[in-house]
């Protein structure tokens, strides 16, 4: 409805815009293409998933180099910091996982993009890689104002959005939850620790050597 309203009035009444309204108009015929665009990948993706068509390619790799290359080419500044765990030890096998690389790094891509749309300006963002002797586990905090805990579990239901003043199609959490589950993973809202947001887990079986 938005494209209709501003392409009609670009169309029936050009002459009397000026160039300032009608790049404004343009801008936001743009902005709510991107958002159908979006929405239209999601909503396939979604199709995608529930119908089985997913493919992961699941095999070891390395989950600290994997993070690192995902947070050097991050876009914004300043870019997420990196904690890593005292759990992890000079071993390189300490954080050598079983999951679809690709995969893992879109979700967590996802769940940084959320965590910079999603709070103030001046928010904290972090990453923090840990694990024990069963699982690889990365977690994605911001110092935000959080998610209620009645909400938590419904944040990955599809179409739910609890910030409807950003854009967003609500089913980025639900698709994030559902490619970690397809390669024997997991993806949760833990409970936040004192000065945190909130805290989002990425979780996948350790490999043993």
């Amino acid at each position: 409805a938005i494209i209709i309203a501003f392409a009609s009035t670009l169309r029936h009444r050009w002459d009397e815009l000026g160039d300032g309204q009608r790049v404004a108009f343009v801008g936001e015929i743009e902005r709510a293409g991107k958002r159908l665009n979006d929405l239209i990948e999601d909503v396939l993706q979604v199709t995608r998933i529930e119908s089985g068509q997913v493919r992961t390619n699941v095999a070891p790799f390395d989950v600290l180099d994997a993070v690192r290359g995902l947070l050097a080419q991050w876009p914004t500044t300043p870019q997420p910091a990196l904690h890593i765990s005292d759990s992890i030890d000079a071993k390189p096998s300490a954080v050598i996982a079983s999951g679809d690389v690709m995969r893992t790094m879109q979700v967590l891509s996802n769940l940084l993009t959320n965590a910079h749309v999603h709070t103030p300006s001046g928010v904290d963002v972090w990453v923090e890689v840990a694990c024990d002797d069963d699982a690889v586990r990365v977690h994605v905090v911001d110092s935000g104002i959080g998610i209620p805990e009645s909400e938590r579990e419904r944040v990955f239901d599809r179409f739910v959005r609890l910030d409807t003043t950003e854009g967003g199609t609500g089913l980025g959490l639900y698709i994030s939850r559902r490619l970690m589950q397809a390669q024997g993973g997991s993806l949760r809202l833990a409970p936040p620790h004192d000065g945190e947001g909130a805290r989002f887990v990425v979780e996948l079986p350790r490999v043993q050597h």
